[in-house]
C-alpha cells in the first residue's frame, strides 16, 4: 500500500464515522473518565477525526506530510483525553 493510498484510506474513514450527538459524546465522555473504557475513547477520537484532518489541511504548505499532520493531531486527541 503507498502513503497516497494509506491517506485517502484514513480520509474515508474519518468522512464515514458518524457524527455524535451531544448526549452520546457526554456518555461516551463520561465512561472514558469513570471506566477508562477503550471503546468510548475510539468513538469520540474517530467522531472528531474530521476535525483533525481539516486543521491539518490548513498547514499542507509548510512541507510536512500530511499523514505526519494528521497523526500529531490524533496524538491531539489522545492527549486531551488523558488530561479530561
Amino acid at each position: 500500500m503507498t502513503a497516497t493510498s494509506a491517506n485517502r484510506q484514513m480520509v474515508r474513514a474519518a468522512m464515514a464515522a458518524p457524527y455524535l450527538e451531544r448526549e452520546e459524546e457526554h456518555n461516551l465522555a463520561v465512561a472514558w473518565k469513570d471506566h477508562k473504557d477503550q471503546d468510548a475513547l475510539h468513538k469520540i477520537t474517530m467522531a472528531h477525526m474530521r476535525l483533525v484532518i481539516s486543521m491539518a489541511s490548513k498547514f499542507r504548505n509548510f512541507s510536512l506530510p500530511m499523514s505526519d499532520l494528521v497523526q500529531e493531531g490524533y496524538v491531539g486527541l489522545l492527549e486531551a483525553a488523558a488530561r479530561f
